[in-house]
């Protein structure tokens, strides 16, 4: 996984202490903010794998953080930990796991585990946009398409599955349809195949112009999920 890097957006509670922790577990840089704008301002400028942020915030609250990072272009989107003190309302907000102070070491481990990218359920825009997008490809209603758009969600939320399909991707994609990496990438190759011959040729065209190789006729599996990815990370901002 490489260096990990965290940005802590802390107000209420003692951002050292907190940083003690995410440093246990094993995260090698902790990056601290004030307030949210300044949180916001290192998730965007940080290859950042967690988020652990106070409810309660100056200029932008933890909900709203969490929130906006989701919206951004972002190659990972971090695991995220919202600190709720007891007695507060616990905001609705997808992609992100509750905690109540004071936050240990096991119940901050316990959280962040939660929000690994596998275990992660995309915002219901994005998971539309890319169920709209396969549709108007011509992806027939098959298990492969299922497939594919879980490949989908998985290299939204982290780019670098798209550098492992064979050792991280369709492994991490079968593990959740009982099926083997190898089945999946048969599954998915399946749709793209049949959905070259039936589908829409100008919206084919239009998301993929004149990248695809004239002699394989279709794009890769590769290539269609990471174009699809960009879709939801580009083109789908809330």
């Amino acid at each position: 996984m490489g260096l990990r890097r965290c940005a802590v957006a802390a107000s209420a509670m003692d951002a050292g202490k907190l940083c003690r922790v995410l440093e246990a577990l094993g995260y090698a840089h902790v990056l601290t903010a004030r307030d949210g704008e300044e949180a916001l301002s290192l998730v965007r400028g940080f290859s950042v794998e967690a988020l652990v942020t106070d409810a309660v915030l100056p200029r932008i609250d933890g909900a709203e953080l969490i929130r906006r990072a989701y919206a951004m272009p972002l190659a990972v989107y971090p695991m995220a930990a919202l600190i709720v003190p007891a007695g507060f309302r616990v905001p609705d907000i997808p992609c992100c796991a509750v905690v109540h102070p004071p936050v240990s070491r096991s119940a901050l481990e316990a959280a962040l585990a939660s929000q690994a990218p596998a275990l992660r359920q995309i915002p219901v825009q994005k998971r539309r946009l890319a169920s709209d997008a396969l549709a108007s490809l011509g992806v027939p209603a098959h298990r492969g398409a299922d497939c594919l758009a879980r490949a989908v969600e998985l290299a939204w939320l982290d780019a670098r599955y798209l550098r492992g399909l064979t050792t991280r991707l369709y492994p991490a994609v079968g593990a959740e349809f009982g099926m083997t990496g190898r089945a999946v990438e048969r599954a998915i190759r399946y749709v793209i195949d049949d959905a070259w011959r039936r589908g829409e040729i100008e919206a084919q065209y239009r998301l993929f112009g004149n990248t695809i190789d004239a002699r394989r006729g279709c794009p890769t599996c590769s290539e269609m999920i990471a174009r699809i990815a960009d879709i939801l990370r580009w083109e789908g901002r809330a």
